[in-house]
């Protein structure tokens, strides 16, 4: 069957014909009800293409396209179908369809939602994409690709515009699917309302290919990776809110721009550096207790600037930095933007690479392990940089416990550095020490309470400029010390076996060796 016209149809409906209808280089157009079950639809002729214009359903379950199919219907199914030609199909009623998959997409297709109710794809069988793919959110509902099926295939590239901030998903519902080697998944577009939300879950990225994934326009879009994706490229985001959820990354940037706070789950393996840029609210890790722990292979940068708070190990146990990390607060804003490692009480991290901590915010405080149960264990060097203003602290153990199985440096010009201040205790395994860098301690509070350092390692702490020092109560130091430090108003001493709860005066050199206590007023 061939045409030599243009047709308009009130519905069209295929089931059981095995022949071949030619549209001829005609537009076939449907304004009704429309079901596609067998045979198949070819255009022999010029440009042309079977139109959908209708309100009510049109339903793809088996039907062969040669010829392109584009148009507007009001509920859609796609359940099978081969399409060899081009497809630009927008859903418009305000309902649930979900399609059961199976469909094979040779060329370019393009999919709409200018519904506020989700249009869902491979809910039973997976689709496979061999030309690009055009993902548009025309209105409040999601487009659910890949929602329920194992094995959905994107092997071109895929691209997402937001005209309305209806969400894109992948995976939502279970469904997996993978990416081909050297496609890109992008955001190339927003309207006036800015972007919905994306998320990609249970999506594997075969190839290297880099990959750029931004959102904007709004406060609040989100950006999910997860659960269980896997990215074999670089990644680099820049968008109001993050979530990672079990993933695994090679290099991934992340700049946060929204003032929301993000909730991140556990799970996740980073083996490439991460870099955080954190501009906006909240940037919370490993929040649920109940999840895994996170992994960092290579090296880590987390850079605080927007006024709150980046957390590493909020809640979940068994964090793990494998390399070097580095953490900085730069925030002028106020007292909540800080630096927190193993912040509630089943939070445990361990680092075992060389790990900084600069802070020079306002009023920017640095905690590692504040709550009581928490844990973080430093299996390598750590260096504590203090050039806040304001009063910030440092607190490392306040009513958590600290271990150190390496040396501290830190250096000081205005805010303290507390070892211990709360109900928490620290550990320093024998043969490591604190010492100061070439910055000095010039300014703040040095307290050493519930400190013990094993074996006998020197220690020698010259505290100069307007600084003041504690040792105790609680503490144990197991080698030579040589303390000194500037206040007048600071004396106190209290000695146990080794040397307890010492707070040094102005121009006084307080040297204990070998549980002899020596003053010397200079």
């Amino acid at each position: 069957m061939y045409f030599r016209c243009c047709p308009t149809v009130a519905g069209i409906t295929i089931n059981g014909y095995t022949g071949t209808v030619d549209i001829n280089g005609f537009n076939l157009t449907t304004t009704g009800t429309n079901s596609f079950s067998t045979g198949t639809i070819n255009n022999a002729g010029g440009i042309a293409a079977l139109t959908l214009n209708t309100t009510v359903t049109s339903t793809f379950n088996g039907t062969t396209f040669g010829a392109n199919v584009n148009g507007n219907t009001g509920r859609i199914f796609l359940n099978g179908s081969i399409f060899n030609g081009t497809v630009s199909i927008n859903k418009t009623a305000n309902n649930t369809d979900l399609s059961t998959g199976g469909n094979t997409f040779q060329g370019a297709v393009t999919l709409t939602n200018s519904s506020t109710s989700q249009f869902r794809l491979a809910g039973t069988n997976p689709d496979i994409f061999n030309g690009a793919l055009s993902l548009v959110s025309g209105n409040t509902g999601p487009i659910e690709v890949a929602y329920n099926a194992a094995g959905t295939q994107f092997n071109q590239n895929i691209s997402i515009t937001y005209n309305s901030t209806g969400a894109i998903t992948f995976g939502a519902n279970g469904g997996t699917s993978t990416l081909a080697a050297a496609q890109t998944i992008s955001v190339v577009g927003f309207g006036g309302a800015g972007c919905g939300n994306l998320s990609l879950a249970r999506l594997t990225q075969t190839g290297a290919t880099a990959q750029t994934i931004n959102l904007s326009g709004n406060n609040t879009a989100t950006l999910t990776f997860g659960p269980a994706s896997s990215f074999a490229g670089s990644v680099t985001t820049n968008t109001p809110s993050i979530v990672l959820n079990s993933s695994s990354f090679q290099v991934l940037t992340i700049t946060k721009t929204g003032t929301q706070n993000d909730n991140l789950r556990g799970g996740n393996t980073f083996n490439g550096v991460m870099t955080v840029n954190n501009q906006g609210g909240d940037f919370h890790m490993g929040t649920n207790a109940a999840d895994a722990s996170d992994t960092w292979n290579a090296d880590a940068f987390f850079n605080n600037t927007g006024g709150n708070r980046i957390r590493i190990g909020e809640d979940n146990a068994g964090n793990l930095f494998n390399a070097n990390a580095t953490f900085t607060n730069t925030s002028a804003t106020d007292v909540n933007s800080r630096i927190q490692v193993s912040r509630m009480a089943t939070a445990s991290t361990t680092f075992n690479g060389t790990t900084v901590f600069n802070n020079s915010g306002n009023a920017s405080d640095v905690h590692i392990s504040y709550d009581a149960g928490s844990l973080t264990t430093f299996n390598g060097p750590v260096v504590f940089n203090s050039n806040a203003s304001n009063g910030a602290d440092f607190w490392v153990g306040q009513n958590g416990d600290v271990t150190f199985n390496g040396s501290i440096t830190i250096n000081s010009s205005t805010d303290g550095v507390l070892f211990g201040n709360g109900v928490g205790t620290v550990a320093m395994s024998a043969g490591n020490t604190i010492a100061l860098g070439g910055s000095g301690f010039t300014g703040g509070r040095l307290l050493l309470r519930n400190f013990t350092q094993a074996g006998t390692t020197a220690m020698t702490l010259p505290l100069t400029g307007s600084s003041s020092f504690q040792v105790g109560p609680n503490s144990a130091i197991g080698g030579n010390a040589n303390f000194s430090a500037p206040r007048l108003n600071s004396m106190r001493l209290l000695l146990s076996t080794i040397m307890e709860a010492l707070v040094f005066i102005s121009r006084t050199v307080i040297q204990v060796k070998q549980q002899h206590l020596r003053l010397t007023s200079l």
